[in-house]
């Protein structure tokens, strides 16, 4: 039954998220063949105007974009859930596990594929800017010795290995927070439609409320690690990093991920209330 909850819940969101993600594209190659434009030559009056409004527009869309994509997941969890269409959703002959493991998994699944997205416009942008601009003055050849020579550095000091170690743990530490940012989501929607008249409103004074509660308590648990571990005095190169201190941040992103899902499977089954 999850196999087939998971190929419905695909099936039912993926259109809105594929636009959105057209609309980045769409912009990000506009954005790119710009720079193709005499707007960019230095002797152009308005070359500042050029700067300002490209980052205004860029940042504009590397942020709604997901944002976008985060809101639309948001509404039709809590359609799908705990209005009318609850109904038949509760009706299914499927478990609260299932329900919420499917729902979740999808949502997670689109907040990667938006954060790869952004990463791939990013690259395309700055290789747009290299190809229409930078290769005037710095030649393609120039800049590929210059990132040879970058990594031979860090091969002979010893930082080649702390850079593939500091993208391990960012890979941990982005997955744990994509999982705990969805069940904060989830959680949130989840006890906010236990206050009937005021769902919204509650949903989102929920999730202020763990983010607030989660900030004290990586303060609380990480400050007094790194002055224990001399953390902050004892700092390597720019990629070396502690695996304790990731650690602790990926456990309490999945502890707290793991705390709101059961939180979230009991509402559902013990304290629902539609609409």
């Amino acid at each position: 039954m999850l196999k087939k909850l998971l190929k419905h819940e695909w099936r039912g969101l993926w259109k809105i998220p594929l636009l959105l993600l057209g609309i980045l594209l769409i912009g990000t190659l506009a954005l790119g063949f710009s720079f193709a434009l005499p707007i960019w030559d230095d002797d152009w009056i308005g070359f500042g105007f050029s700067i300002i409004g490209t980052l205004l527009v860029y940042y504009a869309l590397v942020v709604g974009v997901p944002l976008g994509i985060n809101i639309y997941l948001v509404v039709r969890y809590y359609k799908s859930m705990f209005t009318d269409e609850g109904y038949l959703t509760h009706t299914l002959p499927a478990t609260s596990h299932q329900l919420l493991i499917s729902k979740s998994v999808v949502m997670g699944a689109w907040n990667l594929i938006s954060g790869a997205a952004v990463g791939i416009s990013v690259f395309i942008i700055l290789s747009m800017l290299y190809v229409f601009q930078i290769q005037k003055e710095i030649p393609l050849r120039e800049v590929f010795d210059e990132f040879v020579d970058l990594f031979r550095i860090l091969s002979e000091e010893g930082g080649f290995g702390d850079l593939g170690y500091f993208m391990l743990c960012s890979v941990i530490m982005g997955l744990a927070g994509v999982f705990c940012n969805i069940m904060k989501l989830i959680g949130s929607i989840s006890l906010g439609q236990m206050l009937r008249k005021h769902r919204i409103l509650g949903a989102i004074g929920a999730y202020f409320g763990f983010n607030i509660i989660m900030s004290v308590v990586e303060l609380i648990v990480t400050i007094p690690y790194m002055l224990i571990s001399n953390n902050i005095d004892n700092m390597g190169g720019i990629f070396e990093v502690d695996s304790g201190l990731y650690l602790i941040n990926a456990v309490l992103s999945i502890a707290v991920g793991l705390g709101l899902y059961f939180l979230s499977e009991y509402l559902t089954r013990r304290q629902l209330e539609l609409e």
